[in-house]
């Protein structure tokens, strides 16, 4: 019977602003000292059983292989921690069903994000040039025809391209398959690895692709194993149950090839699970719900305790060594303890201080802005535009109220940056602040720095206004001027500036006799952009005056 099953387990990191801590496990270093470490942020899992092909004979249908795939479920749901699964069952487990998830759903998944699939039904090989053989994955829409290969999922394309473009940090496939050997271009020797606190932390550090398959590429597999499943499956399960916190593939790859040959040879037959990573140097871990519930200081508490109670023995049995070894354990663990708790006082200590400092900061600049905002009302009541006002004096007034408002411009501009500064948070993220945190922290960021600029835009606006109207007061009034008492000169323009600099000079006679008139000389300023300013210089000329 062809069989076939796929595991893939796939672990993926948030890329897409997720709100989980990730998934944790207490393990001990060289010392014996539990530490926690950070495995994965998110997983997911992929479940594809197969028992009815609509392009197969009625004998060529299979019975448990839905059964296996549910089995697998089960307990991946039960015991192990997994935040969705996608179900695929006989009709609905078609190539492009399976291609759209593996390719679709999970293609978003980041550098340590999390999925598992797995898949129970026929595979398939078919003999290649040069005697290399190509295996095929058989989806409930595929065929055995040699002509219709193209319906079916290639071991090449899974191997090659899936495993390739998908970002997670460890995928795991698990085959229970006749000639699903072919994933694997040759075995590899499985040695037996210390799985402790500095294994796992090196492991999470780099990618891999593993693949465990239930026999070679021209072998076919077992039914009748454990719990009615097949023999590599029924095995698969039975370790998996019997893990109590986390397992790794590796392990796996190491215990059930000898289990299922074993079965095979008590029953006369040849099956030779194969293992192996098909790129990369991690391992990929299973972590159960258990592991999960274990908090980091409930673990040291209880290991403290447990050293002080192997002291006390230690100490009626006059170890002397071994007690003094315990001590220093246990002294240790308190400074760990004492470290954790300490930096933890001292973070909220100083956030709460950095919060109360920022908000009597941007009290006291409101104040002092609104405060300035009513001045500036003040100086407004007080002015006025006499009726004997001369164009001169109106211009000279002009430029005063124009480096007014500047100067305005630029103490609000500088006030509004001490706000902002003093309004948000920017130091990198802390030793206790998760990804999500940190992030909300930069969008909390953005909207206290939008809102104090939108806050000093308003108080700014209300400072100019009372210049803006005396302005306006001044340009709106008429003035008489003597043509000929009147002459104007426009400079060069200031190009740094933006502007021309004007010279007014206006000559009144005391009598018709006197020969030195009086002069009211007001030198001003001119804005104009630069475009602008060239269509006028070709109308105004640099030096002479106008008249």
């Amino acid at each position: 019977m062809n069989r076939f099953l796929l595991l893939i387990l796939l672990v993926s990191d948030a890329a897409f602003a997720q709100d989980t801590r990730g998934l944790k496990l207490i393990a001990k270093d060289q010392k014996g000292i539990p530490q926690e470490l950070t495995l994965y942020q998110k997983t997911y899992a992929v479940i594809i059983g197969i028992d009815r092909y609509k392009n197969l004979d009625f004998n060529q249908q299979l019975k448990n292989a839905v059964s296996d795939a549910k089995g697998i479920k089960k307990l991946l749901s039960d015991k192990f921690v997994f935040d969705k699964f996608y179900e695929l069952y006989d009709e609905n487990a078609t190539k492009e069903s399976i291609l759209k998830t593996l390719q679709g759903d999970l293609s978003k998944t980041g550098p340590d994000d999390a999925i598992f699939v797995f898949f129970a039904g026929h595979g398939y090989t078919q003999n290649g040039i040069g005697g290399e053989d190509v295996g095929f994955i058989i989806p409930s829409d595929g065929s055995f025809s040699d002509d219709a290969m193209y319906k079916n999922v290639s071991m090449v394309e899974l191997r090659d391209n899936i495993s390739k473009t998908l970002k997670a940090k460890h995928i795991f496939y698990v085959m229970d398959a006749c000639y699903s050997g072919t994933l694997l271009k040759r075995g590899a020797e499985v040695k037996e690895k210390t799985v402790d606190y500095s294994y796992l932390k090196s492991i999470t550090a780099s990618n891999v692709r593993q693949v465990l398959t239930a026999g070679g590429k021209s072998e076919q597999v077992l039914d009748g194993g454990p719990q009615g499943h097949s023999v590599f499956t029924g095995r698969l399960i039975e370790k998996l149950e019997q893990t109590e916190n986390y397992i790794t593939a590796s392990e796996l790859g190491l215990y059930i090839p000898k289990k299922v040959f074993s079965d095979a040879v008590d029953r006369n037959h040849k099956q030779n699970p194969q293992f192996g990573n098909l790129l990369g140097e991690g391992d990929f871990v299973f972590i159960t719900k258990a592991a999960q519930n274990v908090n980091s200081e409930d673990v040291l508490a209880k290991e403290l305790a447990l050293l002080q109670n192997q002291n006390k023995q230690l100490e009626d049995q006059k170890n002397e060594k071994a007690r003094l070894e315990n001590l220093k354990k246990q002294q240790e663990l308190k400074a760990q303890m004492s470290a954790l708790e300490e930096k933890k006082k001292l973070a909220e200590i100083e956030e709460a201080r950095r919060l109360e400092e920022q908000k009597k900061t941007i009290e006291e600049n409101k104040r002092k802005q609104e405060l300035l905002a009513r001045i500036v009302e003040e100086k407004k009541k007080q002015v006025t535009i006499g009726y004997g006002i001369t164009l001169l004096q109106a211009i000279e007034r002009i430029g005063e109220l124009q480096d007014k408002m500047a100067k305005v411009e630029i103490d609000f501009d500088e006030q509004k940056q001490k706000a902002i500064t003093l309004a948000v948070d920017e130091t990198p993220r802390g030793e206790f602040e998760t990804q999500q945190e940190y992030n909300t922290r930069l969008y909390n960021n953005n909207q206290r720095r939008k809102q104090v600029d939108d806050e000093y835009e308003v108080l700014k606006a209300r400072s100019k206004k009372a210049f803006l109207d005396e302005v306006a007061a001044i340009t709106s009034k008429k003035y008489n001027v003597f043509k000929d008492r009147l002459s104007v000169k426009l400079g060069t323009y200031n190009v740094d500036g933006g502007y021309f600099p004007v010279t007014v000079i206006e000559a009144q006679e005391i009598d018709s006799c006197d020969k030195n008139p009086i002069q009211n000389t007001v030198n001003s300023k001119i804005y104009a952009q630069r475009e602008d300013a060239k269509t006028r210089r070709r109308f105004v000329p640099t030096s002479p005056y106008l008249t």
